[in-house]
């Protein structure tokens, strides 16, 4: 069985690029564990929707799967496709400087799947870290649009990607499972594109974020689940999938 994963850090063979290496396999990696399939796992640090939508669906158009399961991340996040990735070499939130942190050292399950990650994605983290002004002036030229739009905007850009999505895997006829790291707040203003979500296909409880901080599973210094929380959320997700009948 092969299984196409994507996310964000929270999903990422790498969550916490703060620091040399991870602490721990996240989710999706315990899952693989557990059930002993073959993955591809997209999932890098900072991304948001739009990354998410554009390479789930380019991978989509290469290689085959029997499973696609997404974990949908914040929806105030940007995410650019750019030309020469090496232009932004401050950044810490880009697919390529993320990949070049893999080495031999790592543990097979930590490394990202660089030959299947597009290289040239580019993360809106360092510049909102930076308080709307980075210190490199590209950082700045590709962003700075952004202080133009509105959460509204961006939820309602996220909804679309997610609805298309949606409609892609459909019409493939490949089974899926979306998910979303938090409980989504704000639906109700477009009560309309929230219609089009087809939420029986999405795992709508529990959020990993809350079932880590319900449990005081949740890592301050680095602000994403502990250990434990990765692995409760994976046995809870074997139960459904083998509910379901996907696995």
């Amino acid at each position: 069985m092969k299984v196409l994963i994507n996310g964000s850090s929270i999903s990422s063979g790498k969550p916490v690029w703060e620091h040399d290496r991870p602490s721990q396999p996240t989710w999706p990696y315990r899952l693989q564990e557990q059930l002993n399939f073959d993955m591809v796992n997209l999932a890098v640090s900072g991304a948001g929707s739009t990354y998410i939508h554009e390479s789930t669906i380019a991978e989509l158009s290469q290689r085959s799967y029997d499973l696609v399961l997404i974990m949908w991340t914040d929806f105030d996040r940007v995410d650019q496709k750019v030309a020469w990735p090496a232009d932004f070499p401050s950044l810490h939130y880009t697919s390529w400087a993320q990949s070049k942190k893999d080495s031999p050292e790592v543990e097979t399950h930590f490394v990202l799947d660089t030959e299947f990650i597009q290289q040239n994605w580019v993360f809106s983290g360092d510049y909102y870290q930076a308080g709307s002004k980075h210190t490199d002036e590209n950082v700045n030229r590709l962003f700075d649009y952004t202080r133009f739009i509105s959460p509204d905007v961006l939820m309602e850009q996220s909804l679309t990607r997610i609805i298309s999505l949606q409609g892609v895997l459909k019409s493939m006829n490949i089974p899926y499972r979306f998910m979303f790291f938090k409980h989504p707040v704000g639906l109700h203003r477009f009560a309309n594109l929230n219609n089009m979500i087809d939420w029986q296909n999405v795992i709508d409880e529990p959020h990993l974020f809350s079932l880590a901080h319900r449990n005081n599973w949740w890592d301050k210094s680095t602000g994403h689940p502990t250990a434990e929380a990765y692995s409760m959320y994976a046995h809870m997700l074997v139960d459904y999938l083998k509910d379901q009948k996907l696995v």
